[in-house]
């Protein structure tokens, strides 16, 4: 069963299209043999705001022994979100999180 992760260090935003972006987080785990990362939609914790939008970092811990050493960890999602609006994502460790900040233009290119 998916856990979160120890921490997520860095979330990157990129528009994918015109109405959608690609959410990317970096982080550490806390041991080696972490599988399975993703980013995982959240309805808890944290700002409630039309469009402020939470993830879980999460992924499967090791099963037995594993080197009990901080091991980097990555994943990325996704969404299809308004234009013409800032859009906040939040990114929910299991110490901490961080956020980014992105607008789609109303215009296509």
């Amino acid at each position: 069963m998916s856990e979160r992760v120890f921490e997520v260090t860095e979330v990157t935003l990129g528009v994918t299209g015109v109405r959608s972006i690609r959410i990317d987080a970096q982080g550490n785990a806390s041991s080696a043999g972490w599988t399975n990362p993703a980013l995982v939609r959240s309805e808890s914790g944290g700002e409630r705001a039309p469009n402020v939008f939470h993830f879980d970092f999460v992924a499967d811990p090791p099963q037995g022994m594993s080197a009990q050493v901080l091991t980097p960890i990555s994943a990325s999602e996704g969404m299809s979100v308004p234009t013409g609006q800032r859009i906040r994502i939040v990114v929910h460790a299991a110490s901490n999180e961080e956020s980014a900040e992105i607008e789609l233009s109303d215009d296509p290119i």
